[in-house]
């Protein structure tokens, strides 16, 4: 296959499988995050809107989606983007279209409320259709279609950051896909457990949510200093020669 302009040939591949229909059994080798990222690329090697648009599976209304409504969102939110529905780590990619319609305070607060309560995306576009009609405040909003809604269970959400500057670094060259693998295998070790909470690893934070029944493991990490400790963790398993 001939390379896209502005792509490698693997990079070619990775982008058509990503923006291409969902397979049953077919994991998307790229996040919406790195999608837009791939376009990017190809904008900044000279190629147009319309020419990308006609190189890619997707139709002119997914542009809009996947690069021009998602370059609105804060990057806590379009890292946390992935494909299909919210999970208990992740923001379903139907889900964020919406929130580039709420100031970056704002989506902030929604972002965080969403990975709490799994908010669907017909819950998320509600929440900005009363905000767009001056229903109130953010929150309100929230308490609103939340209210609707029966009752399920709510996780804890822990965001931390990460404290060592040459792993930043080192993220920035790892597919979405590789850092969470990264990290998760980082949290089985220290939980000490093959069923780790669900979590995600960010470019300078990561994020970890926990079910009711796994507040045994909340209670190992909070307040222990736990931001150095899986920080090290990280560069360690990163280094590491992997096939």
């Amino acid at each position: 296959m001939k390379a896209f302009q502005g792509l490698t040939e693997q990079e070619t591949n990775d982008y058509l499988l990503s923006t291409g229909r969902t397979l049953k059994g077919v994991v998307k080798p790229l996040s919406p995050l790195e999608v837009m990222e791939y376009i990017q690329k190809m904008l900044d090697s000279g190629l147009t809107k319309n020419e990308i648009i006609a190189l890619s599976p997707f139709g002119k209304d997914m542009w809009v989606n996947h690069y021009v409504r998602f370059n609105k969102l804060i990057p806590e939110i379009q890292a946390l983007a992935d494909w299909g529905k919210t999970s208990l780590s992740t923001l379903g990619f139907t889900a964020v279209w919406h929130y580039y319609r709420f100031s970056d305070e704002d989506q902030k607060y929604l972002y965080k409320k969403a990975l709490e309560h799994r908010l669907s995306r017909d819950q998320v576009k509600e929440i900005a259709q009363f905000y767009e009609r001056g229903f109130g405040s953010i929150e309100k909003c929230f308490e609103e279609t939340l209210s609707w809604a029966p009752n399920k269970e709510t996780y804890t959400l822990f965001i931390g950051s990460l404290v060592n500057e040459k792993l930043v670094s080192n993220l920035k060259n790892i597919k979405q896909l590789d850092k969470d693998l990264f990290l998760d295998k980082c949290l089985s070790e220290y939980f000490d457990t093959k069923n780790t909470p669900d979590s995600r690893l960010l470019d300078k934070k990561y994020t970890i949510i926990f079910k009711p029944e796994e507040s045994e493991f909340y209670t190992k990490i909070k307040n222990k200093n736990f931001d150095k400790i899986i920080s090290e963790s990280l560069l360690k398993e990163i280094n590491k020669p992997h096939e």
